[in-house]
């Protein structure tokens, strides 16, 4: 009963990005080359980085200047059975500012401790930061890929350099 869709191929496509948002997108990362600056400082780890505030405060005006604009749309959200955490899934739409919309559908999954009225928020700031830098190629300096962790280090042994 199965071997009937065995050979289906199931093919997705992909609308083409309207030229006007590619353009801007383009425009947005010629003009934030450089690393964006640091307004925050974690005390606890000891490092400086770009707050949700900072970062809309720079990259703001170069996606105002480009023409474009990032509808967030709320798809889902789920508090986890411990009531520790919350889940937020967010697509977002990019529209150009004569009009133009392409609908490729874009989303971050987020994940925020859960235990008061702000976990929304920091979900909602810390999603669109996370999509800006990724769609715009930010440079941040910050210390959140796996190199910049505390890796434990393993003696060599001299085998090892053999």
């Amino acid at each position: 009963m199965g071997d009937e869709y065995e050979d289906e191929v199931i093919e997705q496509s992909i609308n083409p990005m309207p030229k006007s948002i590619a353009t801007a997108i383009n425009e947005i990362m010629l003009k934030l080359q450089k690393p964006l600056e640091h307004d925050a400082e974690n005390k606890f780890q000891k490092y400086k980085y770009t707050s949700i505030d900072g970062f809309l405060k720079q990259v703001h005006p170069a996606c105002a200047e480009a023409g474009l604009i990032i509808v967030p749309h709320e798809q889902s959200s789920e508090i986890s059975p411990s009531g520790k955490n919350l889940t937020v899934v967010y697509q977002y739409i990019l529209v150009h500012k004569e009009g133009d919309t392409w609908d490729f559908p874009t989303t971050k999954h987020i994940v925020v401790p859960f235990g008061n009225g702000t976990a929304m928020g920091t979900a909602q700031s810390y999603a669109l930061k996370q999509f800006m830098r990724s769609l715009f190629q930010l440079s941040t300096g910050e210390q959140d890929d796996l190199d910049a962790l505390d890796q434990p280090k393993k003696k060599k042994k001299s085998e090892d350099l053999l």
